[in-house]
């Protein structure tokens, strides 16, 4: 029979294990991370910030690495389907991305080596 008191340290162990592998994971993510610089301006890297347009509105994304990537701040990963298409093209270049509902074609209006609203660091 378990008793309360086994199960309590079983459960804490449990988490405590939990806690220890996202540790090694982050400390694995930390030792292998790269600072990319952005080597060309043509073209859309990771880091930079692209303006495209479709059908329905212009918007600037921030192209970044996977675990960066946030919606709400207009932050998509360079594996996501609109970012791939991204990567490597100029502006006015034009790209079609294939979603639930079909296809969106985007034009590529700028891209920024840094965020738009501050300026460059000398």
């Amino acid at each position: 029979m378990i008793s309360v008191k086994n199960g309590a340290y079983r459960a804490t162990r449990w988490k405590l294990s939990s806690i220890d592998r996202r540790i090694r994971y982050l400390e694995k993510t930390l030792r292998y991370a790269v600072v990319k610089e952005i080597t060309n301006n043509d073209l859309v890297q990771i880091g930079s910030f692209v303006t495209v347009v479709n059908d329905e509105n212009k918007v600037t994304y921030e192209i970044v690495g996977g675990h960066e990537s946030d919606i709400s701040l207009n932050k998509i990963s360079c594996y996501s389907p609109l970012g791939k298409a991204l990567l490597n093209k100029k502006v006015n270049d034009k790209i079609t991305v294939s979603i639930p509902s079909g296809e969106k074609t985007y034009l590529i209006l700028a891209i920024l080596p840094q965020t738009p609203h501050t300026p460059q660091n000398p």
